[in-house]
Parts: C-alpha cells; sequence; structure tokens
C-alpha cells in the first residue's frame, strides 16, 4: 500500500477516539464554565447583579 493510503486508513480508524477525547474535553469545558458561574453568583455584590448573571446564564444555556 502506498504511504497516502496507509495514512487515510490510520485517520479512518483513530478518528471515534479522537472524538471521544475531544467529547471529554468539551466536557471539561463546560464543566470548569459552569463553575466559574456559579462562583460568580455566589459571589455576586448585590442581589440585582446575581439575577442579572442567573439571566445570561439561562439565556447562554439555550444556544
Amino acid at each position: 500500500m502506498p504511504v497516502s493510503q496507509t495514512g487515510k486508513r490510520l485517520q479512518k480508524e483513530m478518528a471515534p477516539a479522537m472524538n471521544i477525547a475531544a467529547k471529554i474535553r468539551a466536557r471539561r469545558v463546560e464543566a470548569r464554565t459552569r463553575k466559574a458561574v456559579n462562583r460568580a453568583i455566589e459571589n455576586a455584590a448585590t442581589p440585582s447583579m446575581r439575577h442579572e448573571l442567573i439571566a445570561l446564564a439561562q439565556i447562554h444555556s439555550m444556544r
């Protein structure tokens, strides 16, 4: 087999593993973001700021 065909075959075999790794990374990013938002809500200076942060988080989660 020429090198290009071998490379394509390896890419097809590795695609599911790379996809899983990307999903794990995305979940970690989402978890970090969720923790940061929760921390910001807890440490909000005023109740109105807290409500605004909650509203923004809800709007963002609908996307």
